[in-house]
């Protein structure tokens, strides 16, 4: 079944989003491959999870739909951005410390950059999960929830319910995943190199001014842009 998802995809021709495309694998804006930094050839094989999204900035999660209702879809993404107010930016800081360079999910093998949202795209971002979510048919978590329901909290489980997913709302934490599976040994290592090459972006901060509409049309196959949104259109 096809899988659709909005997400935040720096510019084309932005010099963070090349550096990331090129550690996931992948530039999204053209739908080609990209050459791996070689500073990191000892973690060559470690975007296997990363690649198939390429480099972007979740504000929607992957959510399974009929393809028939992608028109509705589209539809609600763009009522939602007409409900926000284009003069009010949607700010992304880089988190502080730590949570910058940081490893996440449930076995924390995703090494990913932490940004921290401002509150009217935590709304934003809010409304998505709420209104849009729910045209779908459901996710991965969808499906681990049932196969191993103990997985989830009792909220986490109520959320994939209704939302096809556990993350965000209140615990919005924005990233860019950069290599996921990551090895439990030399993460020391990894960090640093990591580190070092993001150094000249480690105060950049980030004004979510366009948002992407991605899908995928089958397990494992790569995510592709379908259409783009400007706000400053949603006037």
């Amino acid at each position: 079944m096809k899988k659709f998802a909005l997400y935040y995809v720096p510019d084309v021709n932005d010099s963070f989003y090349r550096l990331g495309s090129s550690i996931v694998g992948r530039d999204l804006w053209n739908d080609t491959d990209c050459a791996f930094p070689s500073e990191l050839d000892n973690w060559k094989n470690c975007n296997m999870h990363t690649y198939e999204y390429g480099l972007h900035l979740t504000v929607g999660d992957a959510i399974y739909f009929d393809e028939h209702k992608l028109s509705s879809i589209i539809d609600e993404i763009e009522t939602l951005l007409k409900v926000s107010d284009p003069d009010v930016s949607f700010i992304l800081t880089p988190s502080e410390g730590e949570s910058f360079i940081d490893f996440r999910g449930k076995s924390n093998d995703a090494l990913v950059l932490g940004y921290d949202a401002n509150i009217p795209l935590i709304v934003f971002h809010t409304l998505v999960v709420a209104r849009l979510h729910p045209l779908g048919d459901g996710s991965l978590y969808t499906h681990i929830k049932k196969n191993d329901p103990d997985q989830y909290s009792a909220h986490e489980g109520k959320r994939i319910d209704l939302f096809h997913t556990y993350h965000g709302l209140e615990n919005f934490r924005p990233h860019f995943s950069l290599l996921n599976p990551c090895p439990k040994e030399n993460r020391e290592d990894l960090v640093a190199t990591i580190n070092g090459l993001f150094r000249p972006f480690e105060n950049k901060v980030f004004e979510v001014n366009k948002l992407a509409l991605l899908v995928q049309d089958e397990a494992d196959s790569p995510f592709y842009i379908v259409k783009t949104f400007n706000r400053e259109d949603y006037r």
